[in-house]
């Protein structure tokens, strides 16, 4: 096999990243793109199929782990916080996760800036 290694047969865009343009507009305001990227540390659910001899070794085995998880926060209720981690110049999101908010320990923002400003 003639080189160029794993990428060669990758087909690039001509379009550099500067002169991208979104194929559509949010139809409406409430489709407004989210404005911070956020990091958002939660605690999940752990489980375990092992069977364990006493009480006292069931609380040293097993508790909530915590997680991380950075994006723009598409939603946010009282039951929930919706986190998408990606976005592309079609207005669509990606990546989404969804975090029941008594499962949330802490927010803080990255930065201010609006997907898009990363696209163009």
């Amino acid at each position: 096999m003639g080189g160029g290694g794993v990428l060669s047969g990758i087909k690039r865009s001509s379009q550099s990243k500067a002169k991208m343009k979104p194929k559509q507009e949010p139809k409406s305001k409430k489709d407004k793109l989210p404005n911070k990227v956020t990091v958002i540390v939660w605690k999940d659910i752990i489980s375990m199929s092992d069977w364990v001899g006493t009480i006292s070794e069931i609380k040293e085995e097993i508790e909530p782990i915590l997680c991380v998880t950075v994006g723009w926060i598409v939603e946010n209720t009282k039951e929930k916080i919706t986190v998408a981690d990606s976005f592309t110049t079609d207005y669509t999101f990606g990546g989404l996760t969804s975090i029941p908010t008594q499962c949330v320990v802490s927010i803080s923002e990255l930065d201010s800036k609006s997907p898009m400003k990363y696209l163009c």
